[in-house]
């Protein structure tokens, strides 16, 4: 099949060039000697040589096109096309440098930090502040080749990488028409890839890179429905519906294993006073605020989401009341120490909070756990402030928004 290719292709080869000599009114029969003299010009070898290639990598592409297509999470576009491309084209090494700060590299780092092992994401992606990736390609978005040097782009390398590359090309990668970074291919080989590579290598590497464009824009789009579709939009917390599945999962968990779970509602005292003086977006930011520092302060194994408005749901595996309680306090610690900025107005943020947990002979289900909760959080918004050494309740406790 591919020789009966190539026929056809210098077939026509020689069919156009008769014609071109009949239009200028010569001999429209090729003789042999001409034949052998278009043959010593045209170095008929390696055209045979870039055809038999160009049709090599054309089955390649062909036999990789349904794990590209089928492609639809950064998992598998790291554990699976990239290494497949890798084998298919006999590149030791293909990865991605991310620049930092867009919204590929955010979801890049989200893939990341769940798989961060050698042969995962970790190993198959690097991040590049935008100062260093334009200092890589301060010539315009060319790709950049070398051999033998690789030391001045090392920022382009994963970090703890264990690459042995002795020369590589670099290439602009881009996601939905805009640059995102760029794909690098390795080599060990010192003189593999250099400026005086073959049209033929250098048209695979083009058709490598938009492959894996392509492919990265498709999943980065479906990561994003599928993160939107969990996370909350302002947040990036959970929201209300991902994280009754997480409560389904970890509260059969906890009941098979005879463990306490605990749940906390938190919310901002006088938020809609807030709102009015300061305006919705005043609001919005310091709803994020509380989120970013929910976030921060919690264990690894909690599971923080937004329920709604300035209301938050804190789960928290293998933990009983008074130590929820403790929690929470030194959420309140912090935001006491750390007051909430922006503009000109400077307020320290105070909650209001409810918690319970399995231990309560009346909780036998996800929904009774969540509600009393709750209704713990709406009993605090009733009640007036006390002094924790007076030895009420934990779960009354409020505090006042102020100005500071």
């Amino acid at each position: 099949m591919q020789e009966e290719n190539l026929s056809i292709r210098i077939r026509k080869f020689l069919e156009e060039y008769e014609c071109l000599k009949r239009v200028h009114g010569e001999p429209c029969r090729m003789n042999g000697a001409e034949l052998l003299k278009i043959i010593k010009k045209n170095n008929f070898e390696d055209i045979l040589k870039q055809m038999r290639d160009d049709e090599d990598n054309h089955q390649r592409f062909a036999r990789t096109e349904a794990t590209i297509l089928s492609v639809f999470t950064l998992k598998d576009f790291f554990i699976r096309l990239l290494p497949e491309l890798k084998r298919a084209f006999q590149i030791p090494y293909i990865w991605i440098t991310l620049i930092d700060d867009t919204p590929v590299s955010r979801l890049a780092k989200l893939a990341v930090q769940k798989e961060a092992t050698g042969d995962g994401p970790a190993g198959q992606v690097a991040f590049i502040r935008n100062e260093d990736f334009e200092g890589i390609f301060k010539n315009g978005p060319k790709p950049v080749m070398t051999g033998r040097y690789t030391r001045p782009y090392s920022h382009v390398f994963p970090d703890g990488h264990n690459f042995s590359v002795r020369s590589m090309v670099i290439v602009p990668l881009y996601v939905d028409g805009t640059v995102a970074g760029c794909v690098n291919f390795g080599h060990f080989v010192s003189n593999r890839f250099e400026p005086s590579m073959s049209f033929g290598d250098i048209d695979l590497i083009r058709q490598l890179t938009l492959k894996i464009s392509l492919s990265l824009s498709r999943v980065a789009a479906h990561e994003t429905l599928s993160y939107l579709d969990r996370h909350d939009a302002l947040t990036g917390l959970l929201n209300r519906k991902a994280f009754d599945k997480e409560l389904q999962r970890e509260f059969g968990r906890s009941l098979r294993h005879e463990n306490d779970l605990a749940i906390a509602f938190l919310d901002l005292d006088g938020f809609k006073g807030l709102n009015e003086l300061h305006g919705h977006e005043y609001g919005d930011m310091a709803v994020k605020y509380l989120a970013d520092t929910i976030r921060n302060l919690s264990r690894a194994e909690d599971t923080p989401a937004r329920f709604s408005g300035d209301e938050f749901v804190l789960m928290l595996p293998e933990t009983r009341s008074d130590v929820s309680g403790m929690m929470i306090r030194r959420i309140q610690d912090y935001l006491d120490e750390n007051p909430f900025e922006y503009g000109d107005t400077r307020f320290c943020l105070r909650l209001n909070w409810g918690v319970a947990s399995l231990d309560e002979e009346h909780i036998e289900t996800p929904r009774e756990l969540v509600k009393t909760a709750y209704n713990r959080l709406n009993d605090t918004k009733v009640t007036s402030g006390y002094d924790v050494s007076a030895g009420r309740s934990a779960m009354a406790n409020v505090f006042k928004i102020h100005a500071s």
